[in-house]
């Protein structure tokens, strides 16, 4: 049995970044996986980078750096730093951004 804290702490040093993206260039890492709390987190390194994805749960972006774009459908959002996304569970959508993009995401998982 897995034991519970209630605090957890990643240091940025010690995270461990995967490959993603149709193009390879976006890199990523899940620090937070559900067996922690229900839900998944990370961060996002764009790159300069496309990724096609259907959302497996709710989902928050928060973009830290760069310019990201998320088209779903005929939507098309623009997204600097600061500005903060929420999306369905189930939505499929194309994410590009600028070489300096960088996201934090939080999901629910269903």
């Amino acid at each position: 049995m897995t034991q519970r804290h209630s605090i957890h702490v990643w240091k940025a040093a010690d995270l461990q970044y995967r490959p993603i993206g149709r193009d390879g260039k976006m890199q990523y890492c899940n620090p937070i996986e559900p067996d922690i709390s229900g839900c998944h987190a990370g961060y996002l390194d764009v790159r300069g980078g496309t990724l096609d994805w259907t959302e497996a749960g709710d989902e928050v972006i928060w973009v830290l750096s760069g310019h990201v774009t998320i088209t779903h459908g005929d939507e098309t959002y623009e997204l600097s730093p600061g500005d903060v996304i929420f999306m369905r569970d189930g939505i499929t959508l194309r994410m590009t951004g600028t070489q300096d993009a960088r996201i934090a995401y939080v999901s629910h998982l269903h």
